[in-house]
Protein backbone atom coordinates (compact mmCIF):
# COMPACT_ATOMS: atom_id res chain seq x y z
CA UNK A 1 0.00 0.00 0.00
CA UNK A 2 3.08 2.33 0.69
CA UNK A 3 3.25 2.67 -3.48
CA UNK A 4 -0.55 3.19 -3.60
CA UNK A 5 -0.06 6.11 -1.84
CA UNK A 6 2.60 7.82 -3.84
CA UNK A 7 0.45 8.98 -6.01
CA UNK A 8 -2.15 11.14 -4.16
CA UNK A 9 0.31 12.28 -1.99
CA UNK A 10 2.43 13.50 -5.00
CA UNK A 11 -0.81 14.85 -6.60
CA UNK A 12 -1.00 16.85 -3.08
CA UNK A 13 -3.60 14.94 -1.43
CA UNK A 14 -2.75 13.93 2.21
CA UNK A 15 -4.04 10.57 2.58
CA UNK A 16 -6.26 8.53 0.42
CA UNK A 17 -9.12 5.30 0.34
CA UNK A 18 -8.15 2.21 -0.35
CA UNK A 19 -9.50 -1.29 -0.79
CA UNK A 20 -7.77 -4.29 -1.20
CA UNK A 21 -9.05 -7.39 -3.23
CA UNK A 22 -6.81 -10.49 -2.85
CA UNK A 23 -4.07 -11.10 -5.07
CA UNK A 24 -3.65 -12.01 -7.81
CA UNK A 25 -5.62 -9.55 -10.20
CA UNK A 26 -2.77 -9.16 -13.34
CA UNK A 27 -2.91 -11.40 -15.51
CA UNK A 28 -6.27 -12.99 -14.80
CA UNK A 29 -9.78 -12.86 -17.14
CA UNK A 30 -11.78 -9.93 -16.83
CA UNK A 31 -14.63 -11.86 -15.73
CA UNK A 32 -12.26 -13.38 -11.97
CA UNK A 33 -11.05 -9.29 -12.03
CA UNK A 34 -14.80 -8.62 -12.31
CA UNK A 35 -15.91 -11.39 -9.83
CA UNK A 36 -13.31 -9.88 -7.57
CA UNK A 37 -14.41 -6.16 -7.78
CA UNK A 38 -18.22 -7.74 -7.13
CA UNK A 39 -17.37 -9.74 -4.53
CA UNK A 40 -15.63 -6.14 -2.91
CA UNK A 41 -18.89 -3.96 -3.62
CA UNK A 42 -19.66 -3.32 0.02
CA UNK A 43 -16.62 -2.36 0.85
CA UNK A 44 -16.25 0.03 -2.31
CA UNK A 45 -19.75 1.40 -1.49
CA UNK A 46 -18.50 1.93 1.91
CA UNK A 47 -15.05 3.61 0.73
CA UNK A 48 -17.14 5.80 -1.81
CA UNK A 49 -19.60 7.35 0.46
CA UNK A 50 -18.39 7.10 4.29
CA UNK A 51 -14.81 7.38 3.84
CA UNK A 52 -13.67 10.84 5.59
CA UNK A 53 -9.78 12.06 5.55
CA UNK A 54 -8.44 12.04 9.26
CA UNK A 55 -8.59 15.45 10.89
CA UNK A 56 -4.75 15.50 11.49
CA UNK A 57 -3.03 16.61 8.21
CA UNK A 58 0.78 15.52 7.98
CA UNK A 59 2.54 18.34 7.72
CA UNK A 60 5.76 18.52 5.00
CA UNK A 61 4.78 16.32 2.68
CA UNK A 62 5.87 17.36 -0.58
CA UNK A 63 6.19 15.97 -4.42
CA UNK A 64 8.65 13.67 -4.64
CA UNK A 65 9.16 15.30 -8.13
CA UNK A 66 12.39 18.02 -8.83
CA UNK A 67 11.60 21.44 -8.35
CA UNK A 68 12.74 23.02 -12.04
CA UNK A 69 13.33 26.69 -12.20
CA UNK A 70 13.51 28.57 -15.20
CA UNK A 71 14.33 31.98 -17.20
CA UNK A 72 13.28 33.77 -20.15
CA UNK A 73 10.53 33.31 -22.86
CA UNK A 74 7.97 30.17 -23.46
CA UNK A 75 6.55 30.20 -26.94
CA UNK A 76 4.25 27.89 -27.05
CA UNK A 77 3.24 26.16 -30.47
CA UNK A 78 -0.30 24.79 -31.06
CA UNK A 79 -0.02 21.92 -33.26
CA UNK A 80 -3.08 20.92 -35.28
CA UNK A 81 -3.75 17.79 -37.03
Amino acid sequence: MELANTIPLSEGFHEACFVQVPPPIGMLPSSDVRDKAENAFDEILSAATDWQPSAVQRKGVSSPAEILEFSGRLKILTVIS
